[in-house]
């Protein structure tokens, strides 16, 4: 791991200094929203096995409860190979069943991009989750505890906790407090409450503090085998968790046998086993989802996961695939052009931008897509009406920040303020070759620029997503952070 990136992950995580604090009163909400509709169909299974291995037992597991889907098979090391099929089938829904083994960051991104290849634009044409775990028993165990979350959402408490990692407190205390690092809006919504540990670790007397949510977040500098100064994976194959949704920030916490890391000679590979991975000991628990990362990555992108679900009730694999689209706008509107990491290869030239950008395009849904646990808790912070976007709500703070530039930030190195949007275009609009944007706060303009923009077609219709980045004056500040603050867009062809 680079210096630069241990700085880049830090920095996200923003560890705050938490001397203590009492226990907020719990939220007398006793479920979260209902569903709004029905879970979709699983329109194809991908695997990476035939019928002669062990894992074909998890297939078979699948198509018992889901006989119409196709099955697909890929090679681990060329998914792409499945395009022209998957072209045809043009799924809306899929799933992998994957040996942990064949999971890894080539082939997190060798996916992503197959998947972004059954079109010409350059998002990812359907939503899709993994189901892997230490033993194919395993992976059937997790199977089965999505499928119950879909029949009963219920189970999933409307409580979240937000496990932010080390404090600067050099003990080894864990404070569970009322300090709400990203949720303040969700008070009076649902029992929302943060959690710090000190820097000699999470102690194993405070494992019982982690029992009881349905929601939760770990944030923290990672490794595929704990959070650094923090929970190990030995001590997580201790907690009782409850049936939830985990969100993981840190670092390479989606690794489920390989890891590349940032070395002085290079990319370092190193192989783990099955109760040495994080990500495989938190698929043993009660958890029936869980996002993470098969690499370095940066922690904001995990916050917007969880505000976009939060505030739309969407299924959990839309909320991966607005991450995804979200990394294809903050690049120009373009795919990334996916690298295949060796050990002992240099490193890339890549600078914070580039980092952050493949970082973030390595986290992967474990769990069934499908999954709708709530409907909407709280509005979104954007609301688009033709080609205006406004800001309703700047609380929801990490849906307005550019977590992979900071040219227009009056802080070194910050974060830019950013305003992203998804505009419906009408049957027979032309699609924009040109996008510029006009923003306003407080009946004053503020200067900004188009950072990305594409059309993506999708369920049947033409989407054009946006991101233009107003200025920032400091961390999660700036003028465009006020409600009502707009972003007028004029769309049409490029001037000579």
């Amino acid at each position: 791991m680079s210096r630069l990136t241990r700085a880049l992950c830090l920095a996200a995580c923003i560890l705050p200094f938490v001397m203590g604090g009492c226990l907020p009163r719990v939220s007398s909400r006793t479920e979260l929203p209902p569903p709004i509709g029905p879970q979709p169909d699983l329109d194809v299974l991908v695997t990476t096995v035939d019928r002669t291995d062990p894992w074909w037992e998890v297939v078979e597991a699948v198509r018992s409860t889901e006989p119409e889907c196709v099955v697909v098979r890929v090679s681990p090391t060329n998914p792409a190979a499945a395009v022209p099929q998957l072209a045809k089938l043009r799924p809306e829904y899929g799933l992998l069943v994957l040996p942990p083994e064949h999971l890894d960051v080539n082939f997190a991104w060798r996916w992503l991009s197959a998947a972004s290849r059954l079109d010409d634009d350059p998002f990812t044409d359907l939503c899709y989750g993994v189901i892997t775990g230490g033993t194919p028993e395993e992976a059937i165990s997790f199977w089965n505890r999505t499928q119950e979350a879909a029949h009963t959402p219920s189970i999933i408490s409307p409580t979240l906790l937000d496990c932010l990692g080390p404090n600067q407190l050099n003990n080894d205390r864990v404070f569970v407090h009322r300090r709400l690092f990203w949720a303040g809006w969700l008070r009076g919504k649902i029992d929302a409450r943060g959690m710090n540990n000190g820097l000699r670790g999470f102690a194993d007397a405070d494992l019982p503090k982690l029992s009881g949510y349905g929601i939760l977040h770990f944030g923290g500098h990672g490794y595929p085998e704990r959070i650094d100064h923090g929970l190990t994976a030995e001590q997580l194959s201790r907690a009782q968790l409850s049936p939830s949704v985990v969100f993981s920030g840190a670092c390479s916490t989606g690794v489920t046998h390989r890891a590349f890391e940032m070395g002085p000679g290079g990319w370092q590979e190193r192989t783990y086993a099955p109760d040495e991975s994080f990500c495989l000991t938190m698929l043993r628990q009660p958890v029936v989802a869980y996002f993470a990362a098969t690499h370095p990555d940066h922690g904001v992108p995990v916050y917007q996961e969880m505000e976009y679900w939060l505030t739309t009730g969407c299924t959990l694999g839309e909320a991966m695939k607005h991450t995804y689209d979200g990394v294809a706008v903050a690049n120009g509107g373009r795919a990334l052009d996916f690298p295949v990491l060796k050990g002992g290869e240099p490193l890339p030239g890549w600078g914070p931008t580039e980092i952050m950008l493949y970082g973030t395009a390595s986290r992967v849904l474990f769990g069934d897509p499908r999954l709708r646990v709530c409907g909407p808790v709280h509005d979104r912070p954007v609301s688009v009406a033709d080609s205006t976007l406004t800001v309703a709500d700047p609380q929801v703070a990490y849906s307005l920040t550019d977590t992979y530039h900071s040219d227009t930030s009056a802080v070194p190195n910050g974060f830019n303020d950013r305003v992203y949007g998804t505009i419906p275009l009408a049957p027979g609009e032309p699609d924009p070759t040109e996008v510029t944007a006009r923003a306003e706060a407080g009946g004053r303009a503020v200067e900004s620029r188009v950072v990305g923009f594409a059309v993506e077609e999708w369920g049947g219709s033409r989407l054009l997503h946006v991101q233009v980045d107003p200025p920032s004056t400091g961390y999660l500040q700036g003028p465009i952070r006020r409600k009502g603050a707009t972003v007028a867009l004029t769309l049409g062809p490029a001037q000579p």
